[in-house]
């Protein structure tokens, strides 16, 4: 129960991190998208 609670605890923020970089990729990625189309 500890390990599984250290390991949720660590990977959280880098869970965040990834979704909040796929947003950011999917925004950027719409943009020029959005413009050309």
């Amino acid at each position: 129960m500890l390990r599984e609670a250290s390991i949720s605890r660590e990977f959280t923020p880098v869970l965040q991190n990834a979704i909040a970089m796929a947003r950011f990729a999917m925004r950027t990625a719409k943009f020029p998208v959005g413009k050309k189309g």
